[in-house]
């Protein structure tokens, strides 16, 4: 209902959207503030930026939005902004980036680079060759300071989570079909996972939101939501293709809804029950 009120009345869209570039911006600069001040909220995370959140990969969620809300504003609707807003959305972006950039979240990166990579080519195909070619240049050392600043530790743990996951649902066939609920899955994972053996980390979901969504809801669930995400991108890419000039502005949700599956495949944030 929210979504079909929302692009009836485009003034309060683009209000609620520019909220969010708002939003990424302020959580920027507190991030970027409290990292480089040395103020952290967890100590646990002492090397990543969180802002006013207690984990980089929930931080993370909100640069994915604002960075793609953002960059369409300044690729697809320079004329239809103000004055002030074409000056400050160069700056706007590249606080955000700067904010993903230093949660060191890896989810986060891939989320950051779909969305940016995608909007660059329906915008101009030429430009996206040339940032892939300058990502993989400046790639090598990216991978070194940024991705791997968690170590190797955290892949490995993570790798544990997921067989953990998969050992869980083929524990139980009602659970598999039907799911073990949206609250209950994270003590009967705690006591699974331990029945395995112990793990690198105390972590009550597996960071993949398809698994952790079979485990809250089954299978058959899963193959449900799947389809309506594929029917979706169908929908938008036939809307592109017969006229893009008039369906741009899907363009927005398109990326949002893509960049978020992936970044999803490495956390499951969306679907803890104080997020759902």
């Amino acid at each position: 209902f929210l979504p079909e009120v929302l692009f009836r009345k485009k003034e309060f869209i683009n209000v609620v959207l520019k909220f969010f570039i708002i939003l990424g911006v302020f959580t920027g600069l507190v991030g970027l503030l409290f990292y480089f001040l040395g103020l952290n909220t967890s100590p646990t995370f002492s090397y990543a930026s969180l802002a006013y959140f207690r984990h980089p990969n929930t931080v993370a969620f909100i640069y994915s939005f604002s960075s793609a809300i953002a960059l369409y504003y300044f690729l697809f609707e320079k004329n239809n902004v103000s004055h002030l807003s074409k000056i400050a959305l160069p700056f706007a972006i590249l606080i955000i980036y700067a904010g993903m950039l230093f949660t060191f979240s890896r989810a986060g990166y891939l989320s950051l680079a779909i969305n940016t990579f995608m909007l660059i080519y329906y915008y101009n195909k030429k430009v996206l060759l040339f940032l892939i070619i300058f990502t993989a240049i400046i790639s090598s050392y990216l991978i070194k300071v940024f991705v791997l600043a968690k170590g190797a530790g955290s892949s490995v743990s993570r790798l544990g989570l997921i067989y953990s996951a998969v050992e869980m649902l083929k524990s139980s066939t009602v659970g598999f079909l039907f799911g073990f609920g949206t609250s209950s899955v994270f003590d009967i994972f705690q006591e699974f996972k331990f029945q395995l053996g112990p793990l690198l980390e105390d972590i009550s979901y597996p960071h993949n939101f398809i698994l952790f969504y079979t485990m809250q809801f089954g299978v058959l669930s899963l193959i449900v939501l799947l389809f309506y995400i594929y029917r979706l991108i169908i929908f938008f890419k036939k809307r592109f293709k017969s006229d893009f000039k008039k369906y741009k502005f899907y363009l927005l949700p398109f990326v949002i809804v893509i960049s978020v599956f992936f970044q999803s495949l490495l956390e499951d944030t969306i679907l803890l029950p104080e997020f759902f």
